[in-house]
């Protein structure tokens, strides 16, 4: 190619916008209190008012438009519920830029972790979503599928680890742990036996400020509902307090003239069966001689002296039955707050 071939790359020409009004900047400037040069730009964008400037720069979630305004979404639902039932490749396209590339990575795990929590994605063992028996049975299909994927160990570590998956947290057994911001965070699922003889499932969360030595925790059963009725009970329990000790260092460790010892002292607040407030000072670890106590309730002087009358141990009980949370910085931190039960008084004997 010779040189009188090659053509001459055009010169650029720019378009420069109309300067906006400066009355209009100054405003921005006075109500907003932002540099010249970034209200010229809202101007220039035609975010001349204050109020739709604020709007603009101070997004909320209620200003967002309704998903379902979308053109063909139930189209769209369908088309990927289908996909992930029949493990089909689903593309997802994003921009090139830093935020399109974390955009597109967290919708691929949100919509391959939905998927496996709603029983769509093939190769695990969790119960499709009931939708259609949904309407016709209403809660109890929905009590039935939670039976189904809890009773069932594979199924239940299976939905746990969907779980962890879309929170970015680490699935346990029967719960997943995770950060949030300097907190420990824990979900838990505790199946049990009702009254009834009929298995419920209890949601639980955990959540603890602080380090090994203080911290404060809070603990609550979310709801608790059984899996062949439906019946449901909301908060059945809740517990915040502070907290100092572990095990591995004890707020009380003597040895004589006798063995007392304790590992963590708790001074709080807690629902009791009547779900009523009340006042929650309780000891955890304890030992007292050759006798050990999970948990001691001193909320009272009764409770305390009603230690002395009994013959043998026991696990004195306290407002508010706690789900696992974690011990940060304790040798059982993975696992393990002991749980204690919701409040039970006793009368102390005449004296």
């Amino acid at each position: 190619m010779t040189t009188s071939e090659v053509r001459a790359r055009p010169r650029a020409r720019w378009l420069l916008p109309i300067e906006p009004d400066s009355a209009l900047v100054e405003r921005l400037q006075e109500e907003l209190h932002l540099p010249r040069a970034i209200c010229r730009l809202l101007a220039l964008r035609g975010y001349s008012a204050p109020d739709d400037a604020k709007t603009y720069l101070r997004p909320r979630l209620d200003q967002l438009h309704e998903p379902n305004c979308l053109t063909d979404l139930d189209r769209a639902v369908e088309r990927i519920t289908r996909a992930l039932r029949e493990s089909e490749t689903i593309l997802v396209h994003g921009d090139y830029d830093v935020d399109g590339m974390c955009s597109t990575t967290l919708m691929v795990r949100a919509i391959a972790a939905l998927g496996g929590l709603l029983g769509l994605k093939s190769g695990d063992t969790v119960l499709g979503f009931p939708i259609a028996e949904l309407a016709a049975q209403g809660p109890i299909a929905l009590a039935h599928w939670v039976r189904g994927i809890f009773t069932n160990a594979q199924s239940r570590t299976d939905w746990l680890a969907h779980l962890g998956g879309l929170l970015g947290a680490v699935p346990g057994t029967d719960r997943v742990s995770f950060t949030l911001g300097s907190a420990a965070v824990v979900l838990g699922l505790k199946l049990d036996t009702g009254a009834s003889g009929n298995p419920r499932l209890t949601p639980t969360l955990g959540v603890e400020l602080g380090n090994a030595t203080a911290r404060v925790q809070a603990a609550a059963e979310l709801f608790r509902i059984d899996l062949v009725s439906g019946a449901a009970v909301a908060l059945p329990s809740l517990g915040v307090w502070a907290a100092a000790g572990n095990a591995a260092n004890r707020v009380l460790d003597l040895t004589a003239p006798t063995v007392a010892r304790a590992d963590t002292l708790r001074v709080g607040f807690g629902l009791d069966p009547q779900r009523k407030l009340v006042f929650v000072l309780a000891a955890d670890g304890v030992q007292l001689g050759s006798h050990s106590y999970p948990t001691l309730d001193l909320t009272s002087p009764d409770a305390v002296l009603e230690l002395f009358d009994r013959p043998h141990p026991f696990h004195a009980e306290v407002p508010g039955e706690l789900p696992q949370a974690p011990l940060v910085g304790c040798a059982k931190a993975a696992d393990a707050m002991p749980a204690t039960s919701r409040c039970r008084r006793h009368s102390a004997p005449t004296r």
